[in-house]
């Protein structure tokens, strides 16, 4: 009898399921597309033209889950753009429209801060291509935002490894000067090496290795400084012997840790700097 009544409430607890799992599937189905999105649209929702491109509509100072629904994006819709931050900027396709989503900067208890897009409660701007003809091509190209922040760097140590065949590393703290975040390009780091008297303008640099987290394109916000351990390429270069740190003398010697990524290239994402740079000197003695 017991049996009985147990395969009962079983089968009556699946057909409760089955009958629920069949209502989710027909909401899902019936569940109304977002909103057609006019200029009329865009603007009773807080988007305005942009300053500076007429083809494009922007809201600014917009919570980010505020933003999605008014759009009609779902939040797994967004996607990490190719070759940006993805904390800090994110894409969507609406309606035929490449919609960006770009974490702002803005001043926090702590100083100036940027809220990743991981979270919904983050400060963002959203920028919809929503020319006076309708909506723009996806192709068209917003433009970068440009800092007025340099870099400063300094040498804060250098480890010598007991194994002398392994790379030395370096720490080292990056800062930004100026009122606006920086943003910097792990391949454009580099290091120079001579010995103490001579040039460091002079001589040709050598890679260095940023830890496997370290993202690709690093971002500096002015009055938070972040500081890096990175590994610096076997192939020191002593300006005579061209011999790795292991075969050099021993003596006293200058480095410092440069970034160069061309004076005359345009900045190809937002906030990246460029330019060339050293950091301070830092005397080290090998015995």
């Amino acid at each position: 009898m017991m049996k009985r009544t147990i395969a009962v409430v079983l089968l009556g607890f699946c057909g409760m399921s089955l009958a629920c799992a069949d209502k989710r599937d027909k909401a899902e189905q019936s569940t109304p597309p977002g909103p057609k999105l006019t200029r009329e649209y865009l603007v009773a929702h807080g988007f305005k033209p942009s300053p500076t491109d007429r083809g494009l509509y922007e809201r600014k100072h917009v919570r980010l889950g505020d933003a999605l629904r008014d759009l009609g994006i779902p939040y797994a819709a967004l996607e990490t753009m190719i070759n940006v931050d993805s904390d800090h900027m994110r894409g969507a396709d609406v309606q035929g429209m490449s919609v960006l989503v770009q974490s702002e900067v803005r001043q926090g208890k702590a100083g100036l801060v940027m809220d990743s897009l991981d979270d919904l409660n983050a400060i963002c701007t959203v920028t919809v291509p929503f020319g006076e003809e309708g909506p723009a091509p996806k192709h068209v190209v917003r433009k970068v935002l440009e800092t007025d922040s340099s870099p400063r760097m300094r040498i804060k140590s250098v480890t010598l490894p007991k194994d002398r065949s392994k790379p030395l590393q370096i720490t080292f703290e990056l800062a930004a000067e100026g009122k606006m975040p920086l943003v910097v390009s792990q391949r454009h780091f580099g290091m120079t090496f001579v010995t103490e008297g001579r040039s460091l303008q002079r001589m040709p640099g050598v890679g260095v290795s940023f830890p496997k987290a370290t993202p690709e394109r690093i971002t500096v916000l002015p009055g938070k400084p972040v500081m890096f351990t990175v590994t610096a390429s076997d192939a020191m270069w002593n300006p005579v012997t061209r011999k790795p740190w292991s075969d050099l003398p021993s003596g006293q010697y200058v480095l410092c840790v440069t970034i160069g990524s061309g004076k005359d290239q345009s900045p190809a994402f937002d906030y990246e700097w460029v330019g060339d740079k050293y950091s301070d000197e830092y005397r080290l003695v090998i015995k």
